[in-house]
C-alpha cells in the first residue's frame, strides 16, 4: 500500500481450514493479512450426486468474490487509502499536503517527487508533446456532432496507437518495454510524455466537436491546465489567456483525480495491457470503463439528476422520493469511503474561489440544497452517505464530464507496469539477483528469450523466505535468456532480455557447449557489457523482476532526437503471449495505470 513494511513470519501466522466434506484439516499461511486463493485448489473433495459437472469439485475449491469486494489482486506502493478514516494518500504523501498535478504525476510514476531540475525537464517533455497528427482533424470531424465526449475520446486513444509502432509490442516484440536499458526505457518514457501530453488535446478536440468550433493547436508558455483551457475555449481573441483561478482549480481537480487504487479503469488497463498490448490500445480500453455512470461517469449522473430535480423547492419531495427509492440518489456515499471522500473537502474549497470569480447559477444552488438538505437528515445520517468527489465537482462547473475524470487517471496507469533487467551477464560468475515486494516462496527459472514458455534452460529452485538468489549462468556464451519469477500467490513477473556473454565457460554443461557450438558460433566478450554488470566488489546487483512498482527517475538533460532515459510503462504479462496477469504489481491502481493522471473534458 502507501508505505508497505515488509510482513514478519510468525508461526501462527496461518489460517486452518477443515474441510467438512472430507474431515482433512488444511494450514494456510497469511501474508500481508491476506491468504493466496491458489491455496483452495488442494481442498478437493468427491462430486455430490447430481452436482453440476463444471463445479468440477474434485479439481479444488474455489473462491467467489462478485465485484471483488474483499480480493487483494496485487501489492502496491502507489496509493494507500483508508475508506474508514477518510484518507487518501499518494506514494505516502497526503493529498492535502501535495502541490500540483505535474508534481503528482512524477511522483506516482516514478515513486518519489522531482527535484527542480527533473520537474523541469519532465514538463518541458510532456507539453512538447501534447501535439497531434494534423489528420487527427479529420478523424474527430467524423464523429456526429452530439456525439458522446467519452465515446470520442476512447476512440482517440486507440487512433493514437496507429501513429507509434515503435511503442507496440506486437510489432516490436515481446520486451520492448523490459530489456532495461536505455533504449527501452527511452521508449518508455516517450509514451508516458505522449499519453499525458496528449490526452488533452484530445479532451478539448472532443468538447470542441460538441461546440462545433474549429480545432485549436496547444499553445506555448501555458501551463498543462492552462493550455487545456485554452484549447476549449479559445475563440480567436488576442492574447487570450484562461482565468488563473480557473487555471489553478482544474490543477487540483487533476491532482485529486491523479490516482485512486484498483479500480475499474485501473483494473481495465491492467488486465488489457498484460497481453503485451501497446499503451495506446491499453489506456483506451481503460476510457470505457471509465465511461459508464458507477465509475467516472458518475459526475454526469449528478449533474443529469440535478437537471431532473429543476430547482431548490423541489429538492424536500426530490429527498422523500430518494427514501421510498422512487429516486436514485447520486454522487452521495462511497463504495470505499464510509465516512467522507478527503477528496471533496478539497473540491469544496476549490469551489469557493470558482465562484467568487463564475458566481452561481440556479444548478448550482440546487446541488447546494441538496447537500444541506442530506446532511442534515438522519436518514442519510444513518447510513453514512455524504457527498463524494462527484457530487461536489458538480459546485466547480455545471456540466464537468467523465473526460474530466479520464485525464487525471491517466498517471496511474502509466505507472503499474515495470520492470527492470542488465543487459547482460558472464558466463560461470555468480550475481546477486534481488527484487522486492512479492509473497515467499518463490519459484525462479531461467528460460530462452527467443521462447519464454518453453522448458527452463536453467531451474534456481524455490526461495523459501527470501527475496534475494545468487545466480551462477551455467549457460553458453551468446545465449539470450530471460527470468522467470513466480511467488506463492500464483503472481508471476518477467525479466527483460538478458545476453551471455563469454567467460570462464567450465561450469557449463558440455552438452550445451555442444549444442551451442554446432547451431552458431559463440558471441565474443563484450568486456564493456561485461563491466556494466559485474560489481567492482564481490558481486554484482540485478535487479529482473520486481511484483512491486518501483521506478527510475529519468535524467536531467531533455531527450534528444527524440530518446529520454528512464520510465515505467513497460507491461509484461503473466505468460508472455497469453497474458494473464501483469507482472510487476503493486496492490493498489496498475502501474501503467498508475501514471495516468486525469485527462479532463467539460461538457455543455
Amino acid at each position: 500500500m502507501g508505505n508497505p513494511i515488509p510482513s514478519s513470519s510468525s508461526a501462527n501466522n496461518t489460517l486452518t481450514v477443515r474441510d467438512n466434506r472430507t474431515g482433512k484439516s488444511y494450514e494456510i499461511p497469511i501474508e500481508d493479512n491476506s491468504i493466496s486463493a491458489t491455496e483452495f485448489k488442494k481442498m478437493s473433495a468427491p462430486a455430490a450426486k447430481d452436482e453440476r459437472p463444471e463445479n468440477e469439485t474434485e479439481k479444488g475449491l474455489r473462491i467467489q468474490d462478485r465485484g471483488f469486494l474483499n480480493t487483494a489482486v496485487l501489492r502496491s506502493q502507489i496509493t494507500y487509502i483508508d475508506g474508514e478514516a477518510g484518507v487518501l494518500r499518494y506514494r505516502g504523501y497526503p493529498i492535502e499536503e501535495l502541490a500540483s498535478y505535474f508534481h503528482i504525476a512524477y511522483l506516482l510514476i516514478y515513486g518519489s517527487l522531482p527535484t527542480a531540475s527533473q520537474f523541469k525537464v519532465f514538463q518541458h517533455e510532456v507539453m512538447n508533446h501534447s501535439i497531434v497528427h494534423a489528420d487527427a482533424e479529420q478523424f474527430f470531424r467524423s464523429f456526429r456532432y452530439d456525439a458522446h465526449p467519452m465515446a470520442i475520446l476512447t476512440s482517440a486513444f486507440a487512433y493514437l496507437g496507429s501513429y507509434y509502432s515503435e511503442a507496440n509490442p506486437s510489432l516490436q516484440g515481446q520486451t520492448l518495454f523490459t530489456k532495461g536499458n536505455k533504449e527501452s526505457l527511452a521508449v518508455m518514457d516517450r509514451q508516458i510524455y505522449r499519453l499525458i501530453g496528449k490526452a488533452t488535446t484530445l479532451a478539448a478536440m472532443a468538447y470542441r466537436v460538441r461546440q462545433g468550433r474549429e480545432f485549436v493547436i496547444p499553445p506555448t508558455g501555458l501551463s498543462y491546465t492552462g493550455s487545456f483551457l485554452y484549447q476549449m475555449d479559445h475563440l480567436g481573441q488576442e492574447d487570450y489567456r484562461p482565468h488563473p483561478v480557473l487555471e489553478k482549480a482544474l490543477d487540483v481537480l487533476f491532482l485529486l483525480h491523479a490516482d485512486h487504487e484498483l479500480n475499474a479503469s485501473a483494473t481495465t488497463v491492467l488486465q488489457t495491457g498484460s497481453s503485451l498490448v501497446d499503451p495506446f490500445s491499453a489506456i483506451a480500453a481503460g476510457c470505457a470503463s471509465l465511461y459508464g455512470p458507477l465509475h467516472g461517469g458518475a459526475n454526469e449522473a449528478v449533474i443529469r439528476m440535478l437537471i431532473s430535480i429543476g430547482s431548490p423547492e423541489n429538492v424536500p419531495a426530490f429527498i422523500e422520493a430518494v427514501k421510498k427509492r422512487e429516486k436514485v440518489l447520486s454522487g452521495f456515499g462511497h463504495r470505499v469511503y464510509k465516512t467522507s471522500d478527503p477528496r471533496s473537502f478539497i473540491v469544496r474549497k476549490t469551489a469557493d474561489e470558482v465562484f467568487k470569480v463564475t458566481g452561481k447559477d440556479e444548478l448550482l444552488e440546487t446541488a447546494m440544497a441538496l447537500h444541506e438538505a442530506a446532511m442534515n437528515d438522519e436518514y442519510f445520517i444513518k447510513r453514512r452517505l455524504a457527498p463524494n468527489v462527484d457530487f461536489c465537482e458538480t459546485m466547480f462547473s455545471t456540466f464537468v464530464t467523465v473526460a474530466l475524470f479520464a485525464a487525471a487517471s491517466l498517471r496511474g496507469v502509466v505507472a503499474e507496469f515495470s520492470i527492470s533487467t542488465p543487459e547482460s551477464v558472464q558466463q560461470c560468475q555468480e550475481i546477486d539477483l534481488n527484487w522486492t515486494d512479492g509473497t515467499a516462496p518463490f519459484n525462479l527459472i531461467v528460460v530462452p528469450a527467443s521462447d519464454p514458455c518453453a522448458d527452463a534452460v536453467q531451474d534456481l529452485g524455490d526461495i523459501a523466505d527470501s527475496w534475494t538468489k545468487k545466480w551462477t549462468p551455467k549457460l553458453p556464451a551468446g545465449q539470450k535468456v530471460m527470468l522467470s519469477l513466480i511467488d506463492t500467490l500464483g503472481e508471476e513477473a518477467w525479466s527483460g532480455e538478458i545476453t551471455v556473454t563469454a567467460g570462464d565457460s567450465s561450469c557449463v554443461p558440455a552438452d550445451l557447449l555442444a549444442s551451442a557450438s554446432s547451431a552458431a558460433a559463440p558471441a565474443t566478450s563484450d568486456t564493456s557489457s561485461v563491466a556494466s554488470v559485474a560489481s567492482s566488489e564481490a558481486s554484482s546487483v540485478v535487479k529482473p523482476t520486481t511484483l512491486s512498482v518501483s521506478a527510475s527517475a529519468p535524467h536531467t538533460t531533455p531527450s534528444t532526437s527524440g530518446s529520454s532515459t528512464a520510465g515505467v510503462v513497460g507491461a509484461v504479462g503473466n505468460e508472455p503471449g497469453t497474458g494473464s496477469n501483469g507482472a510487476s504489481h503493486q496492490a493498489a491502481p496498475v502501474m501503467l495505470l498508475g501514471a495516468f493522471a486525469a485527462i479532463a473534458a467539460f461538457i455543455l
